[in-house]
């Protein structure tokens, strides 16, 4: 007996799973239409508080800044932060979501234009693995404070990617509770077969 776990499996080949009912557990989000189990951390709901958080500290400009993929999690992230921004009661609200290579040099150059358009008071979510790093340091280059000008709220990087003199808000990885979750699958389906 063997379980398979996909991680950031593409859509096409979660099907090819399903489809020849090999025994799998998707880390992730599944496809609309793959019927297999999946675990993951609900990631829209986290984007969803961050938003919140920073509506109710006053931002009217909000900014997200993922991975540029179309993977089912990013698309429930976008889909929690745009719902999270159209029902929040003060409106005028400006969201945006910014979409970037899993590339330095390309990151780099879009968090210094991110800085330049903050001419208002900007709040940021970013996505692990885009660098919290780069857009804060183009933030204070820029001449910006943080906390006041603009405020970073920092989904799944590690506590290790949190050093700075300026206070960011990390929505950390429940690593161990998830590794705990992946582990309960595990033993009931190698105890039970389901």
């Amino acid at each position: 007996d063997e379980l398979c776990f996909l991680h950031s499996l593409p859509v096409p080949y979660q099907r090819l799973f399903a489809h020849h009912q090999e025994r799998a557990v998707i880390v992730g989000y599944a496809g609309q239409d793959v019927q297999l189990p999946f675990v993951t951390p609900d990631l829209s709901n986290v984007v969803r508080h961050a938003a919140l958080r920073l509506l109710r500290r006053g931002f009217r400009r909000l900014i997200l800044i993922n991975l540029a993929t179309r993977e089912e999690g990013n698309v429930k992230c976008v889909e929690g932060f745009h719902s999270a921004c159209k029902e929040w009661s003060h409106q005028p609200v400006h969201a945006e979501v910014v979409r970037v290579w899993n590339e330095l040099d390309s990151q780099r150059l879009e968090m210094k234009r991110l800085a330049e358009k903050a001419k208002e008071p900007c709040g940021f979510i970013v996505f692990y693995p885009v660098s919290v790093g780069m857009l804060t340091t183009a933030l204070l280059q820029r001449g910006l404070s943080i906390p006041g000008d603009a405020e970073v709220m920092a989904i799944e990087h590690s506590p290790e990617d949190m050093s700075f003199s300026v206070p960011v808000t990390l929505y950390g990885f429940p690593t161990h509770r998830f590794a705990k979750t992946v582990l309960r699958i595990c033993t009931r389906y190698f105890e039970s077969g389901s």
